[in-house]
């Protein structure tokens, strides 16, 4: 598994997941035009109020999406031998990719733990090199390879 491989996998979620919301704003959209008002006033305002909310909550998801896929295109030439945004890092146990916060992300046989910078577990991880080891929580991470 290369690095290249490992972004274009979260691209294609991303994708997914943009695809998704897309669908899910024009289903709302679609049911807050095709709505009609009813004589229970109240009613129909609170019902259109609960799909504008989920209209914006989805919209700002889609934001959120779009900007992790512009933020891809950033990562994908970055090269450091300490880990910052944009690293894959190999541990004895575990994998982890920093600058997307996608949780855990399988990968063929292997999962990947996606984190931004700005998770905890990613903090102590920064600026460190492969060699060196990161205590967290308890639990004590050995870095085999930054990439």
């Amino acid at each position: 598994m290369t690095k290249k491989e490992i972004l274009q996998h979260f691209e294609s979620i991303l994708k997914e997941k943009i695809t998704a919301c897309e669908s899910e704003i024009r289903d709302i959209q679609l049911s807050m035009s095709s709505e009609t008002k009813s004589s229970a006033g109240d009613k129909h305002e609170t019902s259109r109020e609960m799909m504008k909310q989920s209209r914006n909550q989805m919209e700002s998801q889609l934001a959120q999406y779009q900007l992790q896929m512009r933020q891809i295109k950033e990562l994908e030439g970055k090269k450091s031998s300490v880990v910052q945004a944009g690293s894959w890092v190999s541990t004895e146990e575990e994998e982890f990719f920093f600058g997307l916060a996608l949780g855990k992300v399988k990968l063929g046989n292997s999962s990947i733990f996606a984190l931004s910078t700005q998770a905890p577990l990613a903090q102590a991880f920064l600026n460190k090199k492969a060699g060196e080891k990161v205590a967290f929580r308890g639990k004590t991470f050995t870095l085999k390879n930054v990439q």
